[in-house]
């Protein structure tokens, strides 16, 4: 997140001149309840060595009406928004002060949605407004980072922006850690939190090797999609059980996990087990009709502890059926780890590459597009449709066939 917001600071202080660039801290609620801070290479020059998001970060506060008011009457006219609801802005050079933001009634492209998701879709607009000299002169802009509920946010901006007809461009950037926005091949972050998880699966197997009939257990990110357990699982192919969210599990019985996991301390004393986070949802007993309905600041689903239920569900099964033997369950949870890490070497480079992009397409006169990559080629996509596309792990694909030939596990489906 860091390195991002880094990249399109220098680079639009270095290739376009913007020397006026604004963070809004705390998320959306920032813009109607603080003050921006000024911005610039200096300040920013080691942000990608750092983890987190130095701009801090917030849940909720989406407040559709005072943001777009707040973009209009402080006059910002580039605006970077990321996930969890941060934002930077930047605003026009000094050079351009006094030119009417409502009089500008020069039309920008478009990324159609009927275009192919391709760099140049069918399109209307103007050439980006600079000086002689090449410096920006004041091109309105809004960059909006985040994974998918943020892409939807985009969308409503996007829209209000058009309806007000204000002459301010949308560029958005895909984040997520979980890897679960569509169409594009990955978001930043998740290359970061695969190479993260493998420190957490050797330090179970350490922990499980060193004790009588162990079971490491660990939880990992992923709401909604398996991509982190799943690629962890495949580097690191020491793991026994991958469980994820696009698939269903059961404990008991023939073919379930715990029957599984038995044959495997029989055979080698010690097993190892995966866990997304929103994997087994429907399995967890739910204490009360209200639990179902609880949702965070942002709207999204709380999710039950599958990592704490799991544990407790293991020693229970052991004492029922072996209640004189040794056993323990190693829990290992590296959800903040993973998060305050800075991103690795891969990571750092796709974000110079798709916030370098996203400023040259909002530059040429680009709107309502999203950076990223498609089979390997870097393209502008329409925002409507990165905000409907899911990205869940196809069971059907060949990547979910090897960890289910390399773990040995069962398809728990039951007969």
């Amino acid at each position: 997140m860091n390195t991002v917001i880094r990249e399109l600071v220098v680079g639009l202080w270095d290739l376009y001149g913007a020397h006026h660039i604004f963070g809004v801290e705390a998320g959306y609620r920032g813009f109607y309840s603080g003050e921006p801070v000024a911005l610039n290479p200096k300040m920013v020059h080691d942000w990608h060595r750092k983890g987190g998001t130095v701009l801090e970060t917030s849940r909720g506060g989406f407040d559709l009406a005072r943001i777009v008011d707040a973009i209009q009457d402080r006059g910002f006219n580039q605006l970077l928004i990321i996930k969890f609801d941060n934002f930077i802005e930047a605003r026009r050079s000094s050079s351009s002060v006094g030119r009417g933001r409502r009089a500008g009634a020069t039309k920008r492209k478009r990324v159609a949605s009927s275009a192919s998701p391709t760099v140049g879709g069918r399109c209307i607009g103007h050439r980006p407004h600079t000086h002689s000299s090449g410096r920006w002169l004041g091109l309105p802009i809004v960059y909006i980072i985040g994974g998918d509920g943020t892409m939807r946010g985009m969308v409503e901006i996007f829209n209000e922006i058009q309806r007000r007809k204000l002459n301010i461009a949308v560029a958005g950037i895909p984040k997520t850690v979980d890897n679960d926005v569509g169409i594009i091949d990955r978001s930043f972050g998740f290359q970061t939190a695969v190479e993260m998880a493998q420190q957490a699966i050797s330090a179970a197997n350490t922990e499980v090797e060193s004790a009588v009939n162990g079971v490491g257990l660990v939880k990992l990110m992923g709401r909604s999609t398996g991509h982190i357990a799943l690629h962890a699982t495949l580097s690191r192919r020491d793991v026994d059980s991958c469980l994820i969210p696009e698939t269903d599990f059961y404990l008991e019985g023939r073919g379930g996990l715990l029957e599984f996991l038995g044959a495997r301390l029989k055979e080698n004393g010690h097993a190892v087990v995966f866990v997304a986070e929103g994997a087994g949802q429907d399995v967890i007993p739910r204490s009360d009709e209200a639990h179902v309905e609880e949702k965070d600041e942002s709207g999204n689903p709380v999710f039950l502890d599958v990592g704490g239920w799991l544990k407790l569900e293991l020693k229970k099964w052991w004492a029922w059926d072996h209640e004189t033997e040794l056993f323990t369950v190693k829990y290992i949870d590296p959800t903040y780890m993973v998060r305050a890490v800075p991103a690795n070497a891969t990571d750092n480079l796709y974000c110079k590459l798709v916030a370098h992009l996203a400023i040259h397409g909002a530059m040429a006169g680009y709107t309502g597009f999203v950076s990223g990559p498609i089979n390997g080629n870097y393209a502008y996509i329409p925002v409507e449709d990165v905000a409907r596309a899911k990205n869940p792990v196809d069971t059907r694909d060949h990547k979910w066939t090897w960890v289910r030939s390399l773990t040995n596990q069962p398809d728990f489906e039951k007969r």
